[in-house]
């Protein structure tokens, strides 16, 4: 995630904070919410539990009590300290080599720069393809039953999904029947919904991106918590209802991939029936509706 702009004032606050993550490094962008076992049954719990963790899971823990996105993940900061003229002092942030956040606190634990404005929004990308790091971000072919003209079926797909968008991902490792098409969701039902115009679709092979509508209150987000996926239990690829009630999808926004083209507002008169489009990125502004510095944590 990258900081679209500030609600309140112009310059967002980052502050290096003490993080943990004990198996897989942090991400330039991740969201950092506080980790479970600091605060439970409305009391503070051990100390040793005072840190920020990725703020990314399949179940209603994710982006509770979020503080914001990483400035700088840990092997950056590590490799700025090795690169930098102060190599032979002590390292601020305290990254090793292993580029994991696991230091105990006996030892001062680990910090990373964050950006901790609760006013700010952020833009966090729909990623288009399955990778080791961001899990299954697409619906694909599996869950793809049929095409019938405008209307498009998929197995447990979100009733909520008016107003968002379904793209045929066109990167070259996809198998999609006909990549490169943006269609506007006009009406979303369980299971199904239509477009603003036919989509050609082969059910065991396309690929699909799900852009959920603006003021939609859960969502999915990569297993790194660094951008958006069109799923919500990533290892079963189910694009069930979300379960991520911390954000709130604010906006979307398309980059179209032709020349000199930046990021739009994604608007029915302006992106339905797209079709060959190649280079397509997309991203959802979306708001930390529970920021640890509004709210008392849980």
């Amino acid at each position: 995630m990258e900081v679209s702009r500030c609600l309140v004032g112009q310059t967002p606050y980052i502050s290096n904070t003490k993080v943990y993550s004990s198996a897989v490094q942090i991400y330039d962008g991740a969201l950092m919410m506080l980790n479970v076992g600091a605060w439970t049954g409305g009391a503070a719990a051990d100390a040793t539990d005072y840190s920020f963790t990725i703020a990314a899971a399949d179940d209603n823990t994710a982006a509770i009590d979020t503080l914001g996105a990483v400035q700088e993940g840990t092997q950056k900061a590590y490799a700025d300290y090795m690169n930098s003229t102060n190599s032979g002092s002590p390292q601020a942030l305290n990254i090793g080599s292993d580029y994991y956040a696991d230091a105990t606190i006996a030892t001062g634990g680990n910090f990373l720069p964050v950006c901790i404005s609760p006013q700010v929004m952020y833009f966090a990308e729909y990623f288009q393809k399955a990778d080791s790091v961001s899990g299954v971000n697409i619906i694909d072919g599996a869950d793809i039953t049929t095409s019938t003209g405008t209307t498009v079926t998929i197995a447990d797909l979100q009733p909520e999904t008016d107003g968002g968008f379904l793209f045929s991902t066109d990167l070259t490792d996809s198998a999609a029947y006909e990549p490169g098409q943006l269609r506007y969701i006009t009406a979303g039902a369980a299971g199904s919904c239509t477009v603003d115009s036919a989509m050609k679709i082969n059910g065991t092979s396309t690929d699909l991106i799900l852009g959920l509508p603006p003021m939609t209150p859960t969502c999915g987000m990569t297993d790194d918590a660094v951008g958006m996926c069109s799923l919500t239990d990533k290892g079963s690829d189910d694009p069930s209802l979300g379960l991520c009630v911390g954000l709130i999808v604010f906006e979307n926004y398309v980059n179209l991939g032709l020349n000199g083209s930046g990021l739009e507002r994604f608007r029915y008169w302006s992106h339905k029936g797209l079709n060959g489009l190649k280079g397509f990125r997309a991203f959802a502004e979306v708001v930390l509706c529970d920021h640890l510095w509004a709210n008392k944590p849980t």
